[in-house]
């Protein structure tokens, strides 16, 4: 029963100097997904960083788990059936254009709006050929031309519509549109423009690659206005012939940049170990976090283990990159303690250290700080048991200064219950001014000498969402 107050006051004391998550820090920090930069894929340093990260109780985010969520985000391929229709597509619009210039707007509007429909419900499609998306637009403006001739705003409004927010890249040129027609389609966009609903499409690879957006060339990192609670389907071309096409909707005013790589972003492939490589990994792993959902991946490769370091890149969502630069030539684990300090992971080996300048300081301000909260504590729990332990001396016959006391008998079982009570806050006291007492020594000693200690003592910080602690070490 001693035992069990005193680690519940200690726990206790901890909690309050450390934040309400530092307990859990490891468990609560968010869950990571690991991905070769190798080609072929490394599968075994994959898992040796998994196994790694877990057994540090991170969350790690299988590579099953990881593909399902990829293609959870990728746009269906289009049926057997649609594709059917859209390869009947160019003739059926023909028709439809012989209608308006030589026969009635209506014939016309009876090829071209089934025509359009079709491609409006099927952007996913259009999505990977330009071909079809220019010709679903250029049945649209034949249509609102229809329309207004006919005295049907409602119907060109409507189709006005659809053009303008799901094509939200494609130029108006005055050679096929007329210029009326032009200025409502402008004036529509603007509209769009004012919800101030942003896509950006970054990519830093090849200047050579040329970004899609709903089947239509788009400026790469050049925020366009997009509509609200739209599907939008994009796609970078790089000359490969696997084009992954990615599906996302924007809420109201969302800003959203989405990092893009050519093919599967699985697959990377870091041939050499320079600034441009390194960027187009990067954008790899920030498309495959953006399109997984995750906020914390990291990269591995052992293709430069002979003749340099095994690389190690950790990216988290609003923080720069951080390789693992200077780390060891031999192993992976190695490597991983430069990017993942806060998880306690340590090495006995002197250069790996992945200390910074200052943290010798730092940490040990942190630690006296500590020191006197715990040994303060100790002196609160002592102070707190003086008038019970004086009300059992009494009991006990010691009737020194007991004027005002009631005398208990101290065979009864409250008053045996409150000994024990006092016994135990009094060695918990004792057990917190050891514990303070020792960190705040050991940060002194720290800040005096604002180095780190070598012998048996080390200190991690540990890192959560809900707060922060630290983790010692120590050997005997």
């Amino acid at each position: 029963m001693m035992k069990t107050r005193i680690h519940i006051i200690v726990i206790f004391t901890i909690f309050l100097v450390c934040g309400p998550g530092s307990l859990y820090a490891k468990s609560k920090l968010p869950s990571v997904a690991v991905v070769s930069l190798d080609l072929p894929v490394n599968k075994s340093a994959e898992q040796s960083v998994l196994k790694t990260l877990s057994n540090a109780n991170v969350n790690v985010i299988s590579p099953e788990e990881l593909q399902a969520r990829l293609e959870k985000a990728q746009s269906p391929i289009p049926t057997p059936k649609i594709a059917g229709k859209f390869a009947r597509m160019s003739a059926l619009i023909s028709k439809g254009i012989e209608k308006f210039f030589y026969e009635s707007e209506k014939k016309s509007i009876q090829k071209l709006q089934p025509v359009f429909d079709m491609g409006m419900n099927n952007i996913h499609a259009l999505a990977r050929r330009a071909d079809y998306a220019d010709q679903i637009f250029q049945a649209g403006i034949l249509l609102i031309r229809a329309y207004k001739i006919r005295n049907k705003k409602e119907n060109a409004d409507a189709i006005v519509r659809l053009i303008v927010g799901n094509f939200p890249t494609q130029s108006f040129s005055a050679s096929v549109i007329p210029p009326k027609l032009i200025r409502r389609l402008e004036n529509a966009r603007l509209t769009i423009a004012k919800d101030k609903t942003t896509i950006e499409l970054v990519n830093h690879g090849s200047s050579e690659c040329e970004a899609y957006l709903n089947g239509f060339s788009a400026p790469l990192n050049t925020p366009i206005f997009v509509k609200p609670d739209t599907n939008y389907h994009i796609r970078l071309d790089c000359g490969v012939e696997d084009q992954t096409v990615w599906q996302t909707k924007l809420k109201k005013g969302e800003k959203l940049a989405v990092p893009l790589n050519a093919g599967n972003p699985l697959i990377i492939g870091l041939s050499k170990d320079d600034l441009q490589a390194r960027q187009i990994a990067e954008t790899s792993l920030q498309a495959v976090m953006f399109w997984a959902n995750i906020d914390h991946i990291v990269g591995v490769s052992e293709s430069f283990k002979e003749g340099g370091n095994v690389l190690v890149v950790r990216i988290q969502k609003g923080e720069s990159p951080r390789w693992s630069d200077g780390a060891s030539k031999k192993d992976v684990y190695k490597a991983l303690i430069r990017v993942f300090p806060e998880l306690g992971l340590t090495s006995n080996d002197e250069e790996e250290s992945v200390s910074q300048s200052g943290e010798g300081e730092w940490l040990g301000w942190v630690l006296m700080g500590t020191g006197v909260a715990v040994a303060g504590t100790g002196v609160y729990l002592w102070f707190g048991t003086l008038d019970k332990q004086k009300e059992l001396e009494c009991g006990y016959g010691n009737l020194t200064d007991c004027d005002g006391i009631r005398i208990r008998d101290p065979e009864s079982k409250d008053f045996i219950a409150d000994q024990d009570a006092v016994d135990s806050r009094i060695l918990a006291s004792y057990v917190l001014y050891g514990v303070g007492g020792v960190a705040f020594a050991y940060g002194l000693y720290r800040v005096l000498t604002q180095e780190e200690s070598t012998a048996g003592l080390s200190v991690a910080p540990l890192i959560s969402p809900e707060g922060a602690g630290l983790q010692f070490h120590t050997t005997f």
